[in-house]
């Protein structure tokens, strides 16, 4: 993954709830649809690699849903290559 797409992905991690995309944008400095292109990235990635899920509900944004130990692979992985 890019490193915006890990931006991404550990911002989404950090929040307890639904976000809207247009919060991940402001946060990231970078266009809606650039969020858009990236989460579809992200969410074929997740999928290919059964690492979780991204739940998207209408009106209240996008929720990442992974397991705790996943996420800490992801991240030792991250900084391998990061």
């Amino acid at each position: 993954m890019t490193e915006r797409q890990m931006d991404i992905l550990y911002y989404l991690h950090a929040q307890d709830d639904f976000v809207p995309v247009s919060d991940i944008s402001v946060a990231l400095q970078v266009s809606v649809k650039t969020i858009r292109n990236e989460l579809l990235i992200i969410q074929e990635v997740i999928k290919k690699e059964s690492l979780g899920t991204l739940e998207k509900k209408p009106r209240l944004g996008i929720k990442l849903v992974i397991e705790a130990e996943v996420w800490r692979d992801i991240q030792d992985s991250w900084k391998v290559k990061g």
